[in-house]
């Protein structure tokens, strides 16, 4: 039961101290690289979503033109 008391205020301190940490962070200005990582990852993802769109009208043409080939088969098979 003692152990028990001392890891949860082993824990509690470790939480704390990492609660500490991350407000200094935010407010002594090293949310600026934090900031610019994020405007990093942000571009990133609008260059990721650019091409799947690409990829997606790609696909979609090629299954326009293999369509009426597979329509056409279909009907020549009749």
């Amino acid at each position: 039961m003692a152990d028990d008391n001392r890891t949860q205020q082993v824990s509690l301190g470790i939480g704390t101290l990492s609660l500490i940490a991350l407000i200094v962070m935010i407010f002594s200005g090293g949310s600026g690289g934090i900031k610019r990582e994020v405007q990093g990852l942000q571009s990133e993802v609008g260059d990721l979503r650019k091409a799947v769109e690409a990829q997606s009208t790609e696909i979609r043409q090629l299954r326009d033109r293999l369509t009426p080939t597979v329509q056409s088969e279909g009907e020549a098979s009749k």
